[in-house]
């Protein structure tokens, strides 16, 4: 019998799906009650999740969609059930495990994580490298900064079309703000300020702040130390919900001249990289495309001034095709972003 995992259990009450999941007599089973649990934020999630990552009798894709759930909120309980199984051999479930400690972990998990040898697999390596790196732009703490990229591997924009900015409408930014908090966990988004709405044909983006630096006086430590100042969302057409398609990382530039600006997707694909500079008005920025297959070539300059929130961009032009198909001239593709 096919069993729709998305609508699967609505009608069980807790108990029963706790029974469900510890029986474990068939995977989409376990999987389906596992995911209306966390749908419906059942206060038996904490002993449900333990048991499963702790049974050796439990699948892989169940230990999986555990610890994915454990990155969508930050709780103490779950950093240390995600610490206690960081010596998963498993490639794919360290992926995930280190991945949702960079979501929702403090400098403890940090520190583990710079002592933990990932398994020898490209995707656990580069996962660990990541989660190191979110975890110190989130805590502000200069290290594991991504290495930003070199001018011969940025791309320009030719035939490009100019895409529409403007300030979004405060419904708009609280609806997203609360559909992408799962995706942000331990990351608060500024609800009032400088968000900015950007569409180009029928995708639709949100450019928005992270609550710290609703504060003027934050932006000024953007010299000084390494930080996550935005993020990008973008909605989704099938679902109209918006998720997190980029955050933006900056570090000082060197010499203290202004920071460095790195879009970075949430598995850890650099794609954007760009300036800030302070100017007699506030800030100037400049954005292009890293040559890689994961977004469209772009380029972007404009101007923040903190006392108005307001942001204003001169340009902002963007290809047709992804960044990696604008370089006729053969240039070798960029490898992964460098994590150190």
């Amino acid at each position: 019998m096919s069993i729709d995992i998305e609508t699967f259990g609505e009608r069980l009450s807790d108990d029963d799906l706790v029974e469900m999941v510890r029986a474990r007599r068939d995977e989409r089973s376990v999987l389906g009650a596992l995911k209306e649990l966390s749908r419906r934020e059942s206060p038996r999630r904490p002993d449900i999740f333990r048991d499963v990552l702790d049974d050796p009798g439990q699948s892989a894709r169940a230990k999986k969609t555990v610890v994915a759930q454990l990155g969508t909120e930050r709780r103490h309980e779950s950093q240390q059930l995600l610490l206690r199984h960081l010596d998963a051999t498993d490639p794919s479930l360290f992926a995930g495990i280190v991945q949702s400690l960079g979501k929702i972990g403090d400098e403890q998990a940090l520190q583990r994580l710079e002592e933990t040898e990932a398994p020898d697999d490209a995707t656990a390596r580069r996962s660990l490298g990541f989660a190191r790196s979110l975890l110190a732009y989130r805590l502000r703490l200069d290290r594991n900064l991504i290495e930003p990229p070199s001018d011969a591997e940025m791309v320009g924009v030719t035939g490009g079309i100019t895409f529409e900015t403007a300030r979004a409408e405060a419904e708009t930014v609280r609806e997203a703000l609360e559909q992408v908090k799962k995706h942000l966990p331990a990351v608060p988004l500024a609800e009032e300020g400088a968000a900015v709405k950007l569409t180009c044909r029928s995708t639709e983006l949100l450019l928005v702040f992270t609550e710290e630096f609703q504060d003027p006086k934050s932006l000024e430590t953007l010299r000084e130390q390494s930080a996550l100042p935005l993020v990008l969302l973008k909605k989704g057409l099938s679902l109209e919900h918006y998720f997190l398609e980029q955050y933006f990382f900056t570090q000082p530039a060197k010499g203290r001249e202004g920071a460095a600006l790195l879009g970075v997707r949430p598995r850890g694909d650099l794609t954007y990289a760009g300036k800030i500079q302070v100017s007699e008005n506030g800030y100037t920025f400049t954005l292009k495309s890293v040559d890689t297959r994961y977004a469209p070539a772009i380029e972007v300059e404009g101007r923040y001034d903190p006392n108005e929130q307001a942001v204003e961009f001169t340009k902002a032009v963007t290809s047709t095709r992804v960044a990696g198909r604008e370089n006729t001239a053969g240039t070798p593709r960029r490898a992964p972003a460098r994590f150190g």
